[in-house]
């Protein structure tokens, strides 16, 4: 199943659903779909996200080096779109919401 994150003024984003939901929950919310973040919240949302995201960086580090053989996509990589929604809703003072597709 797919993850389908909106707000307006921005192109809405799809992603796997384990994903989107680990990364709704780094931004400390309960990973529920749907779901949504007032325009109020948002900036602590994406504060929350890119610090966790943070963190991981030491790990994916390790990780790479498991197999060189197969490109690994880190979730700090497939972050980038939503990041930049985000970036996108704080911009425009919108909320977002995202819902099973």
């Amino acid at each position: 199943m797919l993850i389908k994150f909106e707000t307006s003024l921005h192109p809405p984003i799809l992603m796997f659903d384990y994903v989107g939901k680990r990364l709704i929950k780094l931004m400390r919310h309960s990973g529920s779909v749907p779901g949504a973040i007032n325009a109020n919240d948002i900036l602590v949302a994406l504060n929350e996200l890119q610090t966790a995201l943070n963190k991981d960086i030491e790990l994916e580090e390790d990780n790479n080096n498991l197999n060189d053989e197969e490109e690994i996509i880190s979730l700090n990589k497939r972050a980038i779109p939503l990041i930049e929604l985000l970036e996108a809703a704080i911009e425009n003072e919108k909320g977002v919401m995202w819902d099973i597709t």
